[in-house]
């Protein structure tokens, strides 16, 4: 009797073991969140090669067809940032970050810089200077949760930046940062989610960062289409100007007028429906057509780089729709939903022109109706 027993705890126990190591059941408790940061640290290169970064630069770039668009990062600490946007070199937006606040300056006429974008610039600040390591929130992450994905295991970790909880999924095999999720709440959206996927990753100067990155936002009222962004251009501790992460000076070409005469440049350009039309943003403002003294239905010759067009100027985006539909022409008229002037043209009169690089010279002459 006593032998089958011991046979029954025998089999009871191995079968648990077999079990245990089946599910992972055997250890329930949860990694620590030091040794996690610390193999984190390494797997990017080592505290000693990471401390030694002392600013690092580089574009997160938008890929065609709808046109080139960046953000070009510089940080230089965990609380100093720069961050300029446009269709590089042109640059409409700039926002700067000294670890008090946000200064900004704008081309366009922008609402100011949401909350929730605040914490996020905030955190990205956080990790590029740590070169995308737990680096610079150690003492404020908790662990969350172990989450499987297909055959990849992360281990997520949490913070609170603000109002925001902010998961960080570091992988299990290689402890590289894998996924950014920032839970967020909007007056419109409701409860939503941010998430930036982190891949590629390639080492530079002894450091393993990554050179693409996925968007997406999920959740209530959300746009669940995502934007795969790529990252290049990287600089590493360069020689910048004593203000660099002062300064907010825009660069969006010039602007010259006269009566019936302006000179400027391109800002930016996009394909609309499925590369039917080209859109041209322009420098041209509401005060400089005012000073030109052009009017609606005013015959003009337009120069984009070496390339010249018979085109309509038109005060108004009904009016540019409603002329391109009619008749095909090329056409310079206001912006519908920004204070600039655009051209529009059907996508074969753009061939010719379309490498045009960023700040291209644009001329436009009215043509006097001859008596």
């Amino acid at each position: 009797m006593r032998k089958l027993y011991r046979g029954l705890i025998l089999f009871t126990i191995l079968a648990f073991v077999v079990f245990a190591a089946i599910t992972g059941y055997a250890d329930k408790s949860d990694p620590d969140v030091d040794i996690i940061i610390k193999k984190n640290i390494e797997a990017a290169g080592g505290l000693d090669t990471i401390k030694s970064l002392k600013n690092i630069s580089f574009e997160m770039a938008t890929p065609p067809p709808y046109g080139y668009t960046q953000s070009v990062y510089h940080v230089a600490s965990p609380n100093l940032l720069k961050l300029e946007s446009g269709a590089i070199p042109a640059v409409d937006e700039v926002f700067v970050y000294d670890g008090t606040e946000f200064k900004e300056n704008h081309y366009y006429v922008t609402p100011e810089l949401a909350e929730e974008r605040k914490v996020e610039l905030k955190c990205f600040t956080k990790l590029i200077s740590g070169a995308f390591t737990m680096m610079n929130f150690k003492d404020n992450l908790k662990f969350k949760e172990t989450k499987k994905y297909g055959p990849e295991i992360h281990h997520v970790l949490t913070a609170k930046m603000g109002d925001c909880n902010v998961n960080f999924h570091i992988g299990a095999d290689d402890f590289l940062l894998k996924r950014v999720i920032f839970d967020l709440s909007d007056k419109e959206k409701g409860l939503y989610q941010k998430t930036y996927d982190l891949a590629g990753f390639e080492e530079v100067d002894g450091l393993k960062l990554p050179m693409m990155m996925y968007t997406c936002d999920i959740g209530a009222g959300a746009s669940a289409r995502g934007s795969e962004i790529s990252i290049r251009n990287l600089k590493i501790n360069q020689d910048l100007p004593k203000n660099f992460f002062r300064d907010t000076k825009l660069n969006y070409g010039s602007v010259t007028t006269e009566k019936g005469h302006l000179e400027g440049n391109l800002i930016l350009t996009l394909w609309i429906g499925s590369r039917e039309y080209r859109h041209i943003t322009t420098n041209f403002k509401e005060e400089d057509i005012k000073k030109s003294e052009l009017k609606s239905n005013d015959k003009i010759k337009l120069e984009v780089g070496d390339k010249s067009y018979d085109a309509l100027f038109l005060s108004s985006a009904s009016e540019m729709n409603e002329e391109l539909r009619k008749s095909g022409n090329v056409v310079f008229a206001k912006h519908s939903r920004a204070p600039v002037y655009i051209i529009l043209m059907h996508g074969q009169k753009f061939e010719s022109v379309e490498n045009l690089e960023t700040l291209t010279k644009i001329k436009i002459d009215k043509i006097e109706k001859q008596k």
